[in-house]
């Protein structure tokens, strides 16, 4: 797999070079913004993007920004390098930084300096398909795609499907028609709000076991208990680490695996008077 380090410190990039050369990773080095995209546009198969927040010829926020504006898009589509996850790394992880992260769609942070192998870690999580969950289900409602990105990423490497809307009205449409294991809903959307499509789900669809998560900025203690009200199974509160996102939705989707898993048990269960299959 290739992975892109971009930093203008050549004393960065090796370092980061040194810890994804252990892992088997091809590593290519730019020095600039500008260097950056001429390998994106030209070189296939990058699975990953490295970048610092401040760079000389911009920011890392504004390039992993513009890595998916209509444009560039088009031109890295070209050699399948769009929807590229891309990694922060920063001397200064702050809650405002991550905020900035998660909404233009950062993968994960790091923070200089990291721990031996720490690095390397994260990266192969990023990349590394995971198996666990292979099979479920997830809806992620979210009118920002970043944010869609960012949960997308925490869930498909633990071999999650996930589906995407754009807003309330799209979810509600969808969960009409398909089913999924759990919900992951924005409380804030231009077309109907995640209240409103909460109390929908549990009300007109009837599906009072499904998890529901809310993902919001919103720290009014008023608001997340009306939230638990209409039928909110649990909430994170924006910003929030990568780690803290994959771990709660894990133990949600866990927990349906094991009733699914213990209903299907039941089921099999012969009734009493029915004869037991017989033993081989």
């Amino acid at each position: 797999m290739k992975v892109l380090v971009l930093d203008t410190s050549a004393m960065a990039r090796r370092l980061i070079r040194e810890e994804l050369d252990l892992g088997g990773y091809e590593v290519l080095e730019a020095e600039s913004r500008a260097r950056a995209l001429w390998l994106l546009k030209g070189t296939p198969g990058i699975s990953l993007i490295t970048t610092p927040v401040v760079l000389e010829d911009g920011d890392g926020f504004a390039f992993i920004r513009d890595l998916q504006s209509a444009g560039l898009r088009a031109d890295l589509e070209r050699v399948g390098n769009h929807d590229l996850p891309a990694m922060l790394v920063t001397g200064n992880d702050t809650d405002a930084d991550r905020l900035r992260g998660f909404q233009v769609g950062a993968a994960d942070f790091i923070q200089k300096p990291w721990g031996r192998g720490r690095l390397l870690a994260r990266v192969d999580a990023i990349l590394g398909r995971g198996e666990e969950l292979s099979g479920m289900r997830v809806l992620v409602a979210d009118d920002s795609p970043f944010a869609r990105k960012f949960v997308r990423t925490c869930l498909t490497r633990l071999g999650v499907d996930v589906h995407e809307a754009d807003d309330g009205d799209t979810a509600l449409a969808f969960l009409r028609e398909q089913r999924v294991d759990m919900l992951v809903t924005d409380l804030n959307m231009v077309r109907m709000h995640g209240d409103a499509l909460c109390l929908k789900v549990r009300g007109e669809l009837g599906l009072a076991e499904l998890p529901i998560i809310f993902l919001t900025a919103n720290e009014d203690k008023t608001t997340m208990l009306a939230l638990f009200k209409l039928g909110a199974t649990d909430y994170l509160r924006k910003p929030f680490l990568q780690e803290e996102l994959t771990a709660r939705l894990r133990v949600h989707l866990e927990r349906e695996r094991l009733i699914a898993t213990l209903r299907q048990m039941a089921e099999a269960k012969p009734t009493a008077g029915e004869p037991h299959a017989a033993v081989r």
